[in-house]
């Protein structure tokens, strides 16, 4: 038996402009969950989103971890485990689901 596979673009990446600054302070970064991140880093954020600062200031933070996808006939649901950075699936009834599209 032969598979398929579908791959779907998901426009799921946060993107912030540049902060606008007076023209006598410095752009020292870029501010995301409280806290500055300097120009050019990039790290992982608590909802498990790769994140990067440029060094123009602009910051984008994209999904790493594929979404499992089911139709509300699947009565399944997926729970981000933010330690882990992968999604626990179940059924809604407590049982097991098998998991047979992602989205990301």
């Amino acid at each position: 038996m032969a598979g398929i596979l579908v791959a779907a673009c998901y426009a799921g990446c946060l993107r912030k402009e540049p902060s606008q600054v007076k023209k006598y302070e410095t752009l020292q970064g870029c501010y995301y969950e409280e806290k500055i991140h300097p120009l050019g880093s990039k790290w992982r954020s608590a909802d498990c989103l790769n994140c990067t600062c440029d060094n123009n200031g602009g910051m984008e933070c994209c999904p790493t971890v594929p979404q499992p996808y089911f139709s509300e006939s699947d009565n399944c649901e997926a729970i981000l485990n933010k330690t882990t950075c992968k999604y626990d699936v179940k059924q809604k009834g407590n049982t097991s689901c098998e998991v047979t599209r992602f989205i990301l």
